[in-house]
C-alpha cells in the first residue's frame, strides 16, 4: 500500500516514532532559487541553508532504523552543502552516485543581450530560430536563448553597443549533464551482521540493482593453488569467478542512453582475452561437477557507457502505481495517524 502525506516534512515526521522506517529517498531543495521559486531559496546564505537542512536530516535520522540508508539528491553547485548538513546531523556518508545524462539545458544569462538592454540599445535582427523538441513557450526563457528568443519572437539578434560586442557569446552557466545522489547510512547498532539480524537493514541489495547485460561476466582470477597461471598453463584447477546472469556489479556511476553521453566514452572490447577461454573443472573450484566445462571471458564490443547504463524513468514509469493514492494532510487526526502506523508496521 502506498500512502502520500501532504505537508511540511518536519511537521509530518513528528507523527512517527523513532527507528520506524527502513530507508529514505529524498529530492530536497538545492538552495539556488530555481526559476525564482521561493521553496528553493538559500534561506539567507550558505550557513543558514545548511542549518535548515541539518534540522531536516536530524529528524530523518530519528525516524529511520539503525543501519538504514538515505539516498539524497543534490546538484554539483551545492552538493557540498547537502553533504555537510547530513553529516552534521549524524549520518555516515557511504558514497556518491553520479548520474550523467544528455537531456539537460543550459540555464545561462546572455550577458551581451543584458548589456544592450541595460543601455537601452535595440539589437539588429539577423535571422530566425526554429522551434525544436516541442517545448512550450513558457519554458523557453530558462534555456539561455540558445534555442529560442521569446522576447524577440524567436529572432536571432546581434549586439549593438561596443561593450555588448565585447561580451558577445558570454554567459553565466554550463550545460547541466550530471547530478549527484549522496548515499548515507544511519550508524549501525553493532556489526553489520548484528544490525541486519535485529533491524533487517544495514546492507544494499546488490543483485537487485545490477546492470543488465548479455555478456558473460565470468573472469579468470590469477593462478591456481599450485601456482599455475591460467595463461599457458596445463593445470585444470584455475581459480575463477562465476559469471552472474543478473548483470554487472552496480557502480557509483550511472549513465542514460543519450547520444551525447555515449559519444563521451571510447569504443572498446571487454574481457581479458580476445578469444574465449574454456575452463575444465576438476571439482576443486567453483562447485561444479568434475569434468564440466565453461566458457569465460567472452568479449563484448561497443561504447564503454554500456557498463553503467540506466535509462531515465519515463513519465509512465514515474506515475506507475500512483492511481488512487491515499493522500493525507499533515493536520490529520491522531486516530488516523495511529492507523497509518499500524499499516506501516505491517
Amino acid at each position: 500500500m502506498v500512502i502520500v502525506i501532504e505537508g511540511d516534512c518536519l511537521d509530518v515526521m513528528k507523527m512517527f516514532d523513532n527507528d520506524m522506517f527502513d530507508s529514505i529517498v529524498t529530492d530536497p531543495p538545492a538552495g539556488i532559487s530555481f526559476m525564482g521559486k521561493k521553496w528553493d531559496h538559500d534561506k539567507g546564505g550558505r550557513n543558514q541553508w545548511i542549518a535548515w537542512m541539518t534540522t531536516v536530516a536530524t529528524e530523518c535520522l530519528r525516524v529511520i532504523k539503525p543501519g538504514g540508508h538515505a539516498l539524497v539528491w543534490s546538484i554539483p553547485r551545492t552538493s557540498h552543502w547537502t553533504a555537510t548538513a547530513w553529516e552534521n546531523a549524524g549520518w555516515e556518508c557511504r558514497d556518491k552516485i553520479v548520474h550523467i545524462f544528455g537531456s539537460g539545458f543550459p540555464k545561462s544569462l546572455n550577458i551581451s543581450k543584458s548589456l544592450d538592454a541595460m543601455l537601452g540599445a535595440e539589437r539588429e535582427v539577423i535571422g530566425n530560430r526554429t522551434r525544436v523538441y516541442g517545448y512550450e513557450k513558457d519554458y523557453h526563457n530558462s534555456f539561455d536563448n540558445a534555442l529560442f528568443d521569446v522576447g524577440n519572437n524567436n529572432k536571432i539578434t546581434a549586439p549593438t553597443t561596443d561593450i555588448a560586442k565585447l561580451f558577445d557569446g558570454y554567459g553565466t552557466s554550463l550545460k547541466p549533464a550530471h547530478e549527484d545522489w549522496l548515499l548515507f547510512r544511519k550508524p549501525l547498532a553493532g556489526t553489520v551482521a548484528q544490525n541486519v539480524l535485529k533491524y533487517g537493514v544495514g546492507g544494499i541489495n546488490i543483485d537487485g540493482c545490477r546492470v543488465g547485460t548479455a555478456d558473460n561476466t565470468g573472469r579468470p582470477q590469477g593462478s591456481d593453488i599450485r601456482g599455475g597461471s591460467f595463461v599457458g598453463s596445463n593445470k585444470k584447477s584455475t581459480l575463477v569467478t562465476e559469471s552472474n546472469v543478473l548483470g554487472r556489479f552496480p557502480a557509483n556511476l550511472i549513465l542514460d542512453d543519450s547520444d551525447e553521453v555515449r559519444e563521451l566514452f571510447p569504443h572498446s572490447k571487454s574481457g581479458a582475452m580476445t578469444k574465449p577461454y574454456v575452463y575444465t573443472n576438476t571439482g576443486h573450484s567453483i562447485g561444479k561437477p568434475a569434468g564440466s566445462t565453461k566458457t569465460l571471458c567472452e568479449s563484448s564490443e561497443g561504447s564503454t557507457a554500456r557498463f553503467f547504463y540506466c535509462a531515465k524513468a519515463s513519465r509512465s514509469e514515474r506515475n506507475d502505481g500512483c492511481e488512487g493514492l491515499f493522500v493525507l494532510k499533515s493536520n490529520t487526526s491522531q486516530e488516523t495517524i495511529d492507523e497509518i502506523k499500524k499499516l506501516l508496521n505491517n
